[in-house]
Formats: structure tokens, sequence, C-alpha cells
């Protein structure tokens, strides 16, 4: 009894120790400050270290891709759990556990796809805290040299097709002469399953004889290139004694260039068309615009907010926070103060920036905020992701890739209870981003993630935008609780008749409404819209 005692008295020594560690600020977590290369098709190591050096065997390690959703690996109790680790990384991952005892917690990723690459996260701890440490995995592949063949049609133009196979990213394909004189081509490219691009190019040549036509590809991720050259002959050019031909392609150029002006007229006029339909939404939606701000009860420890509730940005310092059911542990989000009651109409809009990576939408209340569950409707969770500063994805049962002109600065959020629609705009371009369906009315709560720090290159905050301009703003007195109860409601003249509201926006007057641990913002009066549409406002208490 007495050695028994004894063992379990030093074990729970050891774990205190661990525990101290872990937690100690001298203490850290290295992943790698270059970008780590790989082919695709081959093993690739992510290194993750503890330093200074401690035993992490019986510690949780998690690692996560900020691309896919899930887990890319799992280790928790000693030995692996697959059990929320993401489909695509079945059986392609382990740790190495002879360098556990060591704190190398470096993932060995086998056979890597074009899907592998952007930006992965370390995550060890146990029940005291954790550290994270960020690794960028880029990914690349080298296709084969390009072939060169001759096609001649039945007018006897001749053109010649350069084809290569298997590469990413796509690679520069160009024509020259023997003088390295550039040649006009086409190009096109397709991706096969495992995302890799097969190109072609097709140059049209003319009657020069007995010249050479060099094609060449050239990758700047790998600083490569790779070429292939043919001799023309003039066995090629028998339509030399038919000059009517070189009249057929004259015409034919000219009714082509007629046909890509009057293509491209119609396209503005349908841009035109839709960013007016557009307008009229966001003026439409804006009429029942609120005022959202940030609730820090519910916001992830590394999450930093303002002191007005409407910035938030992630910082690689955990702050010390109370763990409670209504705070985010996994992903570094934050939940809006209000609630967006069921059957009602609200719009908001949110400052986005040159932010590389972000997420917005909605959520119900009986959604979970531990972990790394996926953010999607069957989880209670319906918004929009923008990350690698390139990609945006519409989270759905199987995510949707959306394809945009060019970056928002500034997203607006239209959510319409009655029509059961969750909308989502970019409100400098006048265009439509994507429309969720609500199968069901359910009081709902915005969330927000501004996106890893990733050493600053996203360290800009996102903004929730003062909505002015004759729009009442309201705003909650209550921090969310396990399922968030504060309310809002934005009331307009009905019939003619001005609803009475509790409180008014007056004219002249600034108006102090509690908000969040007691403390007070101040809204001031914005100017009165014109005679005969006047918004009230009501803050609801409770």
């Amino acid at each position: 009894m007495e050695l028994s005692a004894r063992s379990e008295l030093w074990a729970f020594a050891f774990f205190c120790h661990v525990g101290i560690l872990v937690s100690s600020e001298s203490f850290t977590l290295k992943g790698s400050d270059s970008p780590v290369i790989a082919t695709v098709g081959t093993d690739v190591i992510l290194p993750c270290q503890l330093s200074p050096r401690t035993s992490a065997k019986q510690m949780e390690v998690r690692w996560h891709s900020s691309e896919i959703p899930g887990l890319t690996h799992h280790y928790v109790n000693g030995q692996n759990a697959p059990q929320k680790q993401n489909p695509h990384y079945r059986g392609r991952t382990e740790l190495f556990k002879e360098e556990l005892p060591n704190g190398n917690v470096s993932l060995l990723l086998k056979r890597v796809q074009v899907a592998d690459g952007g930006s992965y996260v370390c995550f060890i701890g146990n029940k005291l805290n954790y550290l994270e440490g960020l690794v960028e995995l880029k990914v690349g592949a080298v296709g084969t040299g390009p072939t060169i063949s001759v096609h001649r049609s039945q007018d006897q133009a001749v053109t010649l097709t350069c084809s290569s196979e298997g590469w990413y990213p796509e690679p520069a394909i160009l024509w020259t002469d023997m003088h390295g004189q550039r040649q006009n081509s086409t190009v096109s490219s397709v991706k096969d399953v495992q995302g890799l691009h097969n190109i072609q190019s097709h140059v049209d040549v003319k009657d020069n004889k007995n010249q050479v036509l060099m094609c060449q590809l050239q990758s700047n991720f790998w600083d490569q290139t790779r070429q292939s050259a043919l001799q023309l002959s003039s066995d090629l050019f028998p339509y030399d004694k038919h000059p009517y031909v070189v009249t057929t392609v004259i015409f034919c150029l000219l009714f082509l260039n007629l046909g890509v002006v009057t293509g491209f007229i119609f396209k503005r006029e349908r841009e035109s068309k839709g960013k007016l339909q557009v307008a009229k939404e966001l003026l439409k939606a804006k009429n029942s615009a609120v005022q959202i701000r940030l609730d820090p009860k519910t916001a992830h420890p590394n999450l930093h907010i303002s002191s007005d509730f409407l910035h938030v940005n992630h910082t690689d310092q955990k702050q010390e926070v109370t763990d409670t059911p209504e705070r985010f542990d996994g992903w570094a989000c934050v939940l809006g103060s209000e609630t967006l009651r069921a059957e009602k109409e609200y719009y908001w809009e949110v400052h986005v920036g040159n932010k590389t990576d972000w997420d917005l939408g909605v959520t119900n209340g009986k959604a979970n905020r531990k972990g790394w569950q996926d953010l999607k409707p069957e989880n209670g969770y319906w918004g929009i992701r923008f990350f690698n500063n390139t990609d945006y994805i519409a989270f759905v049962e199987s995510p949707v890739k959306l394809r945009l002109g060019k970056q928002p600065e500034v997203v607006g959020v239209h959510l319409d209870g009655k029509a059961q629609k969750l909308n989502f705009y970019d409100v400098s371009e006048m265009s439509h981003i994507y429309t969720f369906r609500l199968k069901s009315s359910l009081d709902v709560y915005p969330y927000f993630c501004p996106g890893l720090n990733k050493n600053g290159k996203n360290k800009d905050p996102l903004k929730l935008r003062f909505l002015s301009a004759g729009y009442c703003h309201l705003m909650s007195s209550n921090s969310i609780p396990s399922s968030p109860t504060s309310r809002l409601e934005l009331l307009g003249s009905t019939n003619g008749k001005t609803v009475a509201t509790e409180h008014s926006c007056l004219n002249n007057s600034d108006v102090t409404i509690p908000f969040l641990h007691q403390a007070s913002f101040r809204q001031k009066q914005e100017p009165a819209p014109p005679s005969g549409n006047v918004h009230n406002c009501v803050q609801v208490l409770s």
C-alpha cells in the first residue's frame, strides 16, 4: 500500500511538472519560419518542436489545416485518435513516437497532394494550458517535357500544338523562333483528378519555310524550364499557290473580331444590369440595418476585442479568461452580443480590408463552440470563408468554391427571417457573393473569425461598420450566456402611424446604453431622416 501511494504521488508530481512547463512563458512551440516545399506524390515532414525539450508523450497533440475542415492528425492519451481526422488525410499522417519524449511533435505527411498546400497549426497541450505553432506548406509539381504536334485543316492552315501534363502551379508557356522572337499563341489548361494542370498551346504558322519554332514551359515556383523545338518544312505549306486563302483568313479574322466586340458589349450590359439589381437589394436590406457589437464572453482566448466592441483581431498572446461553455476554444471566433430573432430582418456590414483570412456568418444558440467541428449548417453554422488571400468557400454539406471578380473590402450580411435566406454581398463592388436558404426559422447570432495572425501577415482586425445616414443603431444590454438572450428590434412607421417606443432617436441629445459588464458606450445622434420617413429605435433590456 505504501509503494502504491508513493507511485501515485510521483505520477501526480510528474503531471503537475508537465503542466507547469507547458504554461511557462519560457516555453515555446516552434513551427517553421519559412515555407516547407514539397513535390506532389512525395513524403514531407512538417516540423514542430517544443523548446526547451520536454516529453510530449502524455500531452494532447493536434494538427489541423486552415484550408481543410476537421483535424489533420490527433494524438491523445498516448495514442493516435483518428475519430476526428478528416478522411482526406486518412492513412497518410503519423507522428515520430520515438521523438515525443524529446518534445518533437513533427508530422510526417505521406504522398503529398495538391490540396494539401496551405497553413497548418501544430497544437500541444494538457488540461492546464496549450501552445500553438504555425507551418506553411507549399506544394508543386514539374510536368512532362513538351511534345509538339502538327495539324493541317481542310483550308490548308497549319497549326502547331505544344502539350505537357502534370504541372502545379500552372506554368507559363510561350513560343519563340530561332532568334528568340515571341510568337502569338493561345493557351488552354485543364486540371486532372489530382489537381494537376495539363497544358496545351496553339500557334498558327504562316508561309515561313524552313524555320525552327521552340515551345517553352517555365515554372516560377520551381525555377525550371522545359522546352521542345520543331524544324518546319516547305511540305507543310502547299497552299502558297492559292492566294484566295489569305483573303478567306482575313475575312474570318474580321468576323471573329466583330463577334468579340459584340460579346463584350452584351457582357458589360449584363454586368450593369446585375449591379443595378444588387444596388436595389442592398438599398432595401439597409432599411433593416442594425449595429452589431462583439461579446467578449464568447471570444477565443487569443482574440483581442477593442474597447468599443467593434474590432477583433487574433494575437499570438493567449489571454487569461474563464473557460465557460459559451466561449470558443478551437476556432478563433467571437459572437455578436445581439439575438437575431426568427421571422425578422437584419442587415450589418463588416470591413475586411486587406486581410488574408476571415470567416463571417451566423450560428444558432445550441451550436457547439468547443473543439474543431466543421462550421457548416448541420453543426448549426451558416457562413463563408476567405483564406490564403485568394480562395473563397461557402460552408454547405460539401463546401462550395466561390469566384469573385476582386477581393471585397466591405461585406454586407442580410438575414431575411421571413424568407429564410442569409445573403452575403460585396458592398464596394455592388455584387452578390452567396445566399444560404435556411430550412427553418430560428433565433441566431452573428459570428466573426478574423483568422490567425500568421506572423503579422493577417494582423488587421475585422471591423464592424457603424451604419449611419438615418439608420437607428441598436444595442443589447446583456452578454451572451450558453444560449445568448440579448434582443434588439427595429421599428418603423406603420400605416402612417409612428410605433410608440421606449427609447427614441432624439434630436440634439446623446443616449447612454448599458452593455457588457455594465460598461457603457455613447450612441451619438445621427442626422434625422427626411420628413415623412422617420425610424424609431427600441432598446429591449432583459
